[in-house]
């Protein structure tokens, strides 16, 4: 029997963006394991359309590549609606624009797993909320640093 590791942000909700179903549908799986509340979205407008209703997120997962509003279009809208959610790219694109690149808290190679650096990644951008709140940035107050994480 496999039991799952006990982390310290459980029951945090995290919102995936994602145009494939089946990629969302198993993170939510993942992450739900893991102990978090997972809300999904199958494209930009309808992430923003959940957060409109008032979900309370503490991190967005953004896929780049979607049809209509791609992930730093979707990016650019959250942080001037919603500058204290977290935001990490889930993507499985190489070399994301640097523009987009310095709108994000992390990124994350897609096809990495949720537990190890990848998983690590998610923790590290809900420490940031925690730490400074939503008055810690608005629009263009980014961190110079980003976080990469990558599988090994």
């Amino acid at each position: 029997m496999m039991l799952l590791p006990t982390y310290p942000m459980a029951m945090k909700c995290i919102l995936c963006v994602d145009d494939d179903a089946s990629a969302l549908e198993l993170r939510k799986l993942l992450l739900g394991a893991a102990g978090y509340s997972v809300l999904t979205a199958g494209s930009g407008t309808e992430a923003l359309e959940v957060l409109e209703k008032g979900a309370n997120v503490d991190l967005a997962l953004l896929d780049y590549m979607m049809p209509g509003m791609n992930g730093d279009e979707l990016a650019e809208k959250l942080r001037r609606t919603h500058p204290e959610i977290p935001l990490v790219a889930v993507s499985a694109v190489g070399q994301l624009p640097q523009a987009f690149l310095n709108i994000l808290d992390s990124r994350v190679q897609k096809g990495t797993g949720p537990r190890g650096p990848a998983f690590d990644g998610f923790q590290r951008a809900c420490a940031l909320r925690k730490r400074s709140g939503p008055e810690r940035r608005g629009p263009g107050k980014r961190s110079a640093k980003n976080h990469s994480v990558r599988g090994r």
